[in-house]
């Protein structure tokens, strides 16, 4: 298993206003969210985070909600002797953050160079309360978030090493606008700390897709889903 390593801290990035630089936003999909972020823009800060840098830790105090722009973030759970377990990534589009309570109860890190926007929590709550439509989309993203966790333990447990990838890939496919393209931000051993297997038995599960005809691969950090009824019929096993 991977151990902790040093990442360079969220602070030493660099600090931008909305607008500058001409960073393209990446709009959420649900006019809810998106009405509501509208109202936080004054107080809005966009960062650019390079690649493992760590955005918050475990047990820091919860001071910000964050917006991921572009990139990957892994939210993660480290063991007292360094090992870590990845829960979930966040993608373009994901709120995160919102569900901590006064300390945060993962570290976050950028699996790739990502870029975010942080909205201090004080402000997130205070609007939040007179924002019945948002607490309601708060509602729904926790008890979503929930049962998001509950499925992975399931597959922690009753799924081998190919099923286990190939729902990781039918979930990306669910979570991602591009089609039958899959675009993996994160490395092979990201992927093998969040499933809980070997980054070695992830590439062989690849390659043994490939070979089946289930997917195909354009590059590394590129897939294709040639067979998405074999890619379901395999996540969905027991």
């Amino acid at each position: 298993r991977r151990t902790m390593t040093t990442a360079q801290p969220i602070q030493n990035t660099l600090m931008l206003q909305p607008g500058e630089n001409g960073i393209r936003d990446m709009e959420p999909t649900d006019n809810t969210l998106k009405e509501f972020l509208k109202l936080l823009r004054h107080h809005s800060v966009r960062r650019m985070c390079p690649r493992n840098s760590t955005i918050y830790t475990e047990q820091d105090q919860a001071r910000f909600v964050y917006h991921v722009l572009e990139g990957v973030v892994r939210l993660c759970k480290y063991t007292d002797d360094g090992r870590r377990h990845i829960v979930s990534f966040m993608l373009p589009g994901d709120l995160f953050g919102h569900d901590q309570m006064r300390r945060n109860t993962v570290t976050a890190e950028c699996a790739t160079n990502a870029v975010l926007a942080s909205y201090p929590a004080h402000r997130v709550d205070e609007l939040s309360k007179d924002n019945a439509g948002f607490r309601a989309y708060l509602r729904d993203q926790i008890s979503e978030d929930i049962q998001s966790l509950q499925r992975h333990l399931l597959l922690l447990g009753c799924h081998d090493t190919r099923e286990r990838v190939a729902s990781f890939l039918l979930d990306l496919k669910k979570r991602t606008p591009a089609g039958e393209t899959l675009m993996l931000g994160m490395n092979r051993m990201d992927i093998a700390d969040h499933l809980g297997i070997r980054a070695e038995s992830v590439c062989r599960a690849l390659r043994d897709l490939k070979a089946a005809g289930v997917i195909s691969a354009r590059s590394a950090s590129e897939l294709v889903v040639r067979d998405a009824g074999t890619l379901r019929a395999l996540a969905l096993a027991a």
